[in-house]
């Protein structure tokens, strides 16, 4: 497989223009710094953790007196594909196109910096025989390490009641299950009472993702969990998820997955 993280501490390695569909995770250990990101200047000091989901929008990055940071690339197709259905990232993406930045906690801090330290270990493991597996595992706690702090901090948050209760309905529809029968941007739309020109742009301008991210999103899990179900044929999870055709489930579940229904079968 592909390597799926960049472990960094160097900040000059911040800005990535090609890494489109990756995710920055960065923590502040020390001093101060700046990056721009989707246009707007964002600062950080110590305790600091950056989440940009977009790191192609990052532009420009300034190193400030004594900033130590330590940060990790990773790739979103990988990672969700270790998460749940239903779990935090999903709805917390919302606000992160418009503040990526969350102040943590000691504690949150000390739990970041293991787990990235612990990933830049598994790196070095490519010739194990669970490379992949010990590399999902590390990218889970991570993650749910992260969504403690930004858990935290989406709380106390404020945000129009107009446009985010609509993607808050969304997700809501997207956890009850809806995906294991319907994919398409216009049943969404009918459900919610908007046009899906509507539901597209106020899903693009809060979460800066798609409409098709957030339903592949949570029907990657359910094909992955019905996958790992050994007594369900292809042609049983491709009738029960309403696909035309075994073969239009195989070309959803490779773009999804990156790899067909038979080849994911065969590597777990």
């Amino acid at each position: 497989m592909s390597c799926p993280f960049i472990y960094s501490e160097d900040y000059s390695k911040l800005i990535q223009p090609d890494l489109t569909g990756w995710c920055l995770h960065l923590i502040c250990l020390a001093g101060t710094g700046s990056f721009v990101y989707g246009g707007s200047l964002y600062a950080i000091r110590k305790n600091d953790i950056v989440i940009a989901p977009h790191p192609e929008l990052i532009t420009s990055a300034d190193c400030g007196k004594d900033l130590k940071v330590c940060f990790v690339y990773g790739d979103l197709k990988f990672i969700n594909a270790q998460m749940p259905a239903n779990h935090y990232g999903i709805k917390g993406g919302i606000t992160l196109l418009s503040d990526p930045v969350i102040h943590g906690t000691k504690l949150e801090i000390s739990l970041l910096k293991a787990d990235f330290l612990n990933i830049k270990k598994r790196l070095c493991l490519a010739d194990s025989d669970y490379y992949k597996e010990s590399l999902g595992a590390a990218a889970a706690q991570m993650v749910y390490d992260i969504f403690m702090a930004h858990r935290r901090r989406d709380s106390a948050a404020d945000f129009p009641q107009g446009a985010s209760s609509v993607v808050k309905r969304l997700t809501e529809l997207l956890e009850s299950g809806e995906t294991l029968h319907h994919r398409e941007v216009s049943y969404y739309a009918e459900r919610l009472n908007v046009s899906p020109k509507y539901l597209s742009e106020t899903v693009r301008r809060l979460t800066g993702d798609s409409v098709i991210y957030l339903i592949n999103r949570y029907a990657g899990p359910v094909i992955t969990n019905m996958l790992k179900d050994n007594s369900f044929s292809i042609t049983q999870i491709a009738d029960k998820m309403d696909f035309s055709s075994v073969s239009y489930f195989s070309r959803y579940t490779k773009k999804l997955l990156g790899m067909s229904p038979a080849e994911f079968r065969k590597k777990t």
